[in-house]
């Protein structure tokens, strides 16, 4: 069996040494070649002469290209090894929690070669209780939620088939045009346009839960949400609405293509996702970082594409919170007849 380590790099060079590092001392079981695969675009703090002189006991395949304009993704498939069997995807700011770590997933692998898709649950987030569980992602994402499943790039293991077909739905999305000339035009994507994109081919394929302790984020890494939505003006205001069309997307897709959701599909880091955007909006409306357009898209998206989110969303202990944040709020009617829409819209539900 055949496993490439695919890592796109950007400006972390110093944590890209220790991801490495964390590859290289790996214990390899008989019956496994391992390679590393890596995309450098556009980074200029040493990562290009680092590249450039590296040296490892595994085959490396890099792409170090600083002034191409092709997103890292799409370069790595690239220079990803036609004749590897998975890919292991992994962030540059990750790495192996011990040197058994790739062995201890080839193990689960070699017991569900039928499998396309393997997952590994971020650590802060959900507590490993060394499980293995095989199903269609589908249920998984159902059971775990699409995010918990999905979310975490480091946390994906997939047959090199389906990364291919992946990171092409991935870039289109992106809005890069891969024929000459290449050019990025940017449209309204999500923060975590992977887990769509191969949700979207994959939903409905036999995957595998590894619930165990292999990968973990390095020390001083922080990605947490709280560093989004602590941004200034424009920058908070683009990064905050880009969760919207993460749910937005998939809620399409879902609905679309049949497919039925339960309530904890949707939770996001141990909570709801309609907490999240609940907290978005509402801080929205308090201090009017958003257009109108964009205040009106957020509401119909809350009110009416999701009847999950919309039930979810009405417990009273959140109303409540809302409501002490709003009451010292000018615009305290404005978000009361807003709270009083959605609650309007529940009971009628209720009462179907």
């Amino acid at each position: 069996m055949r496993i490439t380590f695919a890592i796109p790099t950007y400006n972390r060079v110093s944590q890209l040494k220790i991801a490495l590092a964390s590859i290289e001392r790996q214990v390899i079981p008989k019956g496994l070649s391992v390679s590393v695969a890596i995309s450098n675009s556009h980074s200029i703090d040493g990562t290009t002469h680092f590249l450039n002189n590296i040296r490892s006991r595994f085959k490396m395949h890099i792409f170090n290209v600083p002034g191409s304009r092709a997103p890292n993704w799409f370069s790595l498939t690239k220079v990803v090894p036609k004749c590897a069997d998975f890919i292991w995807m992994m962030g540059d700011d990750d790495l192996l929690t011990s040197k058994y770590s790739l062995r201890s997933i080839f193990d689960v692998i070699k017991d569900n070669l039928d499998a396309d898709l393997f997952l590994v649950p971020m650590n802060r987030r959900v507590p490993h209780q060394r499980m293995i569980q095989r199903d269609t992602l589908m249920t998984l994402c159902n059971q775990h939620s699409y995010h918990e499943m999905l979310g975490w790039i480091s946390g994906l293991i997939i047959r090199r088939h389906y990364f291919q077909l992946g990171m092409k739905k991935y870039t289109r999305a992106l809005g890069f045009v891969s024929s000459p000339p290449k050019v990025m035009v940017r449209k309204k994507v999500g923060h975590f346009i992977h887990a769509q994109s191969f949700f979207s081919i994959l939903h409905n394929r036999t995957a595998v839960l590894c619930d165990i302790n292999v990968i973990t984020e390095q020390k001083g890494s922080d990605r947490a949400l709280s560093t989004v939505l602590a941004r200034d003006g424009a920058s908070k205001r683009f990064h905050s609405q880009r969760f919207f069309f993460d749910i937005g997307n998939i809620l399409s897709f879902t609905h679309d293509n049949g497919l039925k959701t339960k309530p904890s599909f949707f939770k996001y880091v141990n909570k709801g996702f309609h907490q999240l955007l609940f907290d978005i909006y509402i801080e929205g409306a308090l201090t009017g970082l958003y257009t109108k357009a964009e205040m009106k898209y957020q509401e119909n998206l809350l009110m009416y594409k999701s009847k999950y989110l919309v039930k979810m969303s009405i417990h009273g202990s959140f109303i409540k919170q809302v409501k002490s944040v709003a009451a010292h709020s000018r615009q305290l009617i404005n978000i009361r007849e807003r709270l009083g829409a959605i609650r309007t819209m529940n009971k009628a539900r209720k009462l179907r």
